[in-house]
């Protein structure tokens, strides 16, 4: 599997890189930095402050290049769900929060099922960063002139209902 990693700074890349074994090919660049995507490139992991505006603005960017990536795991280093669903808005399949260990990134590269679930999350954070997640992906729909497709945010309201009435307003 050939995974490119994308971080702001090189002890980040050189840190992820020893969680990777020799099943996965390695490639990494600095945020920021202009380099394209590798041929075949299987997955992305992204190790960035989404609180930086510029972190972001370079990231989409950057993301656009990997848009045929199956996975796109990113690790961030605030426990928060800002930063999650930013994550989630910049269409991330995982985000993995600092420290990352071994077992949880090898788990997020190789999952079958698309999983979107992080480690420890409550239903209620689940449910805010979904539906955090589409309310990003419905402003992208409509400024590209597509159609919502509400099915998607029935679903998710939903479950942010459920959570509510499981373990009310947190």
């Amino acid at each position: 599997m050939l995974v490119h990693i994308v971080a702001e700074r090189p002890n980040q890349i050189s840190e992820l890189r020893t969680h990777l074994g020799p099943q996965h090919r390695v490639t990494s660049s600095l945020l920021g930095a202009q380099s394209g995507a590798p041929r075949g490139c299987d997955a992305i992991i992204v190790a960035a402050d989404l609180r930086k505006a510029r972190n972001i603005t370079a990231l989409r960017g950057t993301l656009d290049a990997f848009k045929s990536a199956r996975r796109k795991v990113f690790v961030v280093d605030q426990k928060a769900r800002l930063c999650a669903a930013q994550a989630y808005a910049l269409n991330a399949t995982h985000v993995l929060f600092n420290p990352v260990y071994q077992q949880a990134l090898l788990a997020a590269l190789s999952d079958a099922h698309g999983s979107k679930e992080i480690p420890g999350e409550t239903g209620a954070q689940r449910a805010a960063a979904d539906g955090a997640a589409f309310i990003a992906s419905m402003f992208t729909v409509v400024a590209s002139g597509e159609q919502v497709d509400v099915t998607d945010g029935k679903h998710v309201a939903g479950r942010i209902c459920d959570a509510i009435a499981e373990d009310g307003f947190s």
